[in-house]
C-alpha cells in the first residue's frame, strides 16, 4: 500500500509580546525583560509519504519546508531567526505477528539564521538587525526494538538514541542582544548517544 499527503500552510502572529534575555549595552549586565517583538508570518508545505510493501513493514517519510519572516518597524521584512528552512524525518518499522518489532528513525534539521538585535527599551522596539551567521544543520538516527505481550496492553521498549553520536544545537536565541564583540548566545545541544529501556501501558 502506498499513500501520500501534501499540505500547505500560512500563518501570521501579531501583538507578539514576550520576555527575553537582554544585555545592558553600558554595564554588560544581563536581565530578563518583557519585550514587544515584531509581527511574524510564515508559509510552507509538508509532504508525507507512507509505504507498506507487506502488512508487517512500514516506511513513513515526512518533509516540511518553511519560509518565515518578521515584519520590522517601518514595514520592512526580515527572515525570522532560529527557524529551519527544512525539517525531515524518515521512520521504518517492522512488527511481527508475535508482537516483536524493530524501528529505525532518521531526523534532519536544516540551517537556522541567527539575528543580532539592538533593543530600545524606552520605545520597546528593536531598532537594528544584523545577520550574524547561522546554526548549522544536524541529523541523527535512533534504533529500537520492542515487544508487546499477546492480548495485553504492555509493551517493553529498548532504544539506542543518537546512534552515531551526532552533534548539533537544537535551538538558540533567535535575536541575540549583545555588547560590542561579545554577543550572548543561548542554545541547547542535542543529547549524546544513550540507551533507554522503558515500559508502556496502553489504556
Amino acid at each position: 500500500m502506498f499513500a501520500a499527503t501534501l499540505n500547505g500552510f500560512w500563518a501570521e502572529i501579531i501583538n507578539n509580546i514576550g520576555q527575553g534575555l537582554v544585555v545592558d549595552p553600558n554595564t554588560g549586565d544581563a536581565f530578563w525583560d518583557v519585550q514587544i517583538n515584531p509581527d511574524a508570518r510564515a508559509y510552507g508545505a509538508e509532504l508525507e509519504i507512507a509505504y507498506n510493501p507487506i502488512p508487517e513493514f512500514r516506511v513513513l517519510g515526512v518533509g516540511t519546508y518553511v519560509s518565515s519572516e518578521t515584519l520590522e518597524p517601518g514595514g520592512s521584512a526580515l527572515s525570522a531567526g532560529g527557524v529551519p528552512g527544512f525539517v525531515g524525518n524518515l521512520v521504518a518499522t517492522y512488527v511481527s505477528r508475535m508482537g516483536l518489532g524493530f524501528k529505525a528513525d532518521f531526523h534532519y534539521v536544516g540551517n537556522r539564521d541567527i539575528i543580532d538585535a539592538s533593543y530600545d527599551s524606552e520605545q520597546e522596539v528593536y531598532t537594528r538587525y544584523n545577520d550574524v551567521g547561522d546554526l548549522q544543520a544536524y541529523h541523527y538516527m535512533n534504533l529500537g526494538a520492542f515487544y508487546t505481550f499477546p492480548n495485553q496492553a504492555i509493551t517493553i521498549l529498548a532504544d539506542l538514541l543518537n546512534v552515531y553520536q551526532s552533534k548539533g544545537l537544537e535551538e538558540g536565541n533567535p535575536r541575540l542582544i549583545g555588547t560590542g564583540g561579545n554577543p550572548i548566545f543561548l542554545a541547547r545541544p542535542i543529547l549524546p548517544r544513550r540507551f533507554m529501556l522503558s515500559v508502556r501501558y496502553q489504556f
